[in-house]
């Protein structure tokens, strides 16, 4: 049995932990508060689409009022962690008057078990884009068997 299992995401030099609730960048752990961390899966997870300020807050503070001015806060605190600058962003971008999408490629990470969360063991460079290989079989093509 295969104990493997698709548990995060990997852009650029950062991959993000859904079961260890953590982001780390080449490894090391990146410091992100709980409503930021939220944030940033809830971004990733609904790639690329944008989401609306008021889907997010609902999503963010359930049940609760809170001021739309705590929503910058948190997308401030995101782009620090991520190093990314609000004009020529590589991983948030902001839909004006609207919201925020998560706008960089990422890809699946596997876990090993209980170990450690490792990106796939083969990828594929096409057109610059990396495509990872994360089943034991895959099939490469333009035919809907294609993985």
């Amino acid at each position: 049995m295969d104990s493997r299992q698709i548990d995060g995401v990997r852009f650029a030099d950062f991959a993000l932990d859904y079961g260890r609730r953590q982001l780390l960048r080449a490894g090391a752990d990146v410091h992100l508060s709980p409503k930021a961390y939220q944030l940033l899966t809830l971004l990733v997870m609904n790639r690329p689409k944008a989401i609306s300020k008021d889907a997010i807050i609902a999503h963010l503070w359930p049940d609760t009022f809170v001021s739309e001015v705590n929503l910058p806060a948190l997308i401030a605190e995101l782009r620090t962690a991520l190093q990314d600058a609000p004009r020529d962003s590589r991983f948030i971008r902001t839909a004006y008057a609207f919201g925020y999408a998560f706008c960089a490629d990422a890809q699946p990470l596997m876990h090993h078990g209980a170990d450690q969360i490792r990106p796939a063991a083969a990828f594929l460079l096409w057109k610059r884009k990396r495509f990872d290989v994360i089943a034991p079989e895959t099939v490469l093509g333009r035919g809907r068997e294609a993985g």
